[in-house]
């Protein structure tokens, strides 16, 4: 029973683990697009400017030969057609690159599209679910009184406290400095986060800093177990 309520517990608790890494994926995808999106505008901006300002210097080019060449000034106009050529041939490079940032900017704004339409679909879906899945797992809470054990039955709670947690017999701070939790699963890191908030609690920095036990000082009725992180120690290691 102990057992099956655990894998239940656990199979909840991953699955909002799973929805919200889902939901904060799509989000931050959503965002990189729409940063993408709006250096890409910018860019072609610029180069459409630069484009602008090139064809009016090729315009000015040609007048200026056209007036060169009523002078009779030969070299100058060799020379001016030349620049003519070579900025003509800027330009061209120009729009051909403008041209393929327009595509990559449509074909940003599609993926945008896709993405936003399934960030709206997951929100809606947990928002629908999250309650539910939540409201499960705080209902499969172990209850230690029904759990009976040949081996530790006989064992009160004011003897024996292994909770891997217990700001007053585990060494939960000192296990946590030598374990890099960026390594670690986000359903072992989102057990450690609750863990964390639960032992600033009983650690009682809010009542003269006195740690108090789960197990032994629990004054609202049958205290309850938490499952541990895959890489924690049991007790035995610790």
């Amino acid at each position: 029973m102990l057992v099956e309520k655990k894998n239940e517990s656990n199979h909840y608790a991953k699955e909002v683990v799973q929805l919200d890494a889902e939901n904060k994926s799509l989000a931050d995808e959503v965002v990189t697009l729409k940063v993408k999106e709006k250096r890409l505008t910018e860019k072609v901006k610029v180069l459409q400017t630069k484009n602008v300002i090139l064809e009016e210097e090729i315009e000015n080019l040609k007048q200026n030969v056209v007036d060169k060449e009523n002078k009779s000034d030969t070299d100058e106009v060799v020379i001016l057609k030349v620049r003519e050529k070579r900025l003509t041939e800027k330009v061209t490079l120009l729009k051909t690159k403008n041209l393929s940032l327009e595509e990559e900017i449509e074909n940003l704004k599609q993926k945008f599209a896709v993405s936003q339409c399934e960030l709206n679909a997951l929100t809606q879906a947990t928002s629908s679910n999250v309650d539910e899945v939540c409201e499960k797992v705080e209902g499969l809470t172990i209850d230690t009184a029904t759990y009976s054990d040949p081996d530790i039955s006989h064992i009160s709670y004011s003897e024996k406290c292994d909770e891997w947690w217990c700001p007053k017999h585990s060494d939960f701070n000192e296990i946590l400095k030598k374990i890099s939790l960026k390594e670690q699963s986000v359903e072992d890191r989102y057990l450690v986060r609750k863990a964390k908030a639960r032992h600033t609690y009983w650690q009682g920095e809010k009542n003269k800093n006195t740690p108090r036990c789960p197990m032994q000082d629990n004054k609202k009725g049958t205290p309850n177990r938490y499952q541990a992180p895959t890489f924690w120690p049991s007790p035995l290691q610790q």
